[in-house]
């Protein structure tokens, strides 16, 4: 049985590493996976949440940043999982939305928008269905 202090120390030991080693998405046991991301409570009491995660369709296609406005961070990640996303996790708040990106989501009807994680500032956000479109087709 592992004691608390192993836990938070196998925990810290993830996160350096993850930093020496500039990775956003590290797989744990059961395949849950912890995406570097965050989120921003709004006055109406939604959330905006921002994840980079591997492409569904595998991660040799690079990695997407994606934004999903919902009730609460829950319903969020679960919009993605039913999306084809590998049971994102989100630990933390280090990379919380721009406002560029709130405005992004709020503004679209579907409420989730992505662009891929290294595109530039003035690369517009795409809905969805674009990404559903170009794992399908390729």
């Amino acid at each position: 049985m592992l004691s608390v202090w192993r836990v938070v120390a196998i925990g810290v030991i993830i996160e350096l590493w993850q930093d020496v080693h500039d990775v956003s998405y590290v797989s744990l046991t059961g395949g849950e996976a912890v995406a570097r991301g965050g989120f921003s409570r709004l006055p109406s009491g939604n959330v905006v949440v921002t994840l980079t995660l591997p492409h569904p369709e595998g991660a040799d296609r690079g990695l997407v940043r994606v934004v999903v406005l919902a009730v609460n961070r829950q319903r969020a990640l679960t919009r993605l999982r039913n999306l084809g996303f590998r049971a994102p996790r989100l630990s933390g708040n280090a990379e919380p939305p721009t406002p560029d990106e709130i405005s992004a989501v709020l503004h679209h009807p579907e409420g989730l928008v992505w662009r891929p994680h290294d595109a530039p500032d003035t690369e517009p956000w795409h809905p969805i269905s674009a990404l559903r479109r170009l794992g399908a087709g390729g």
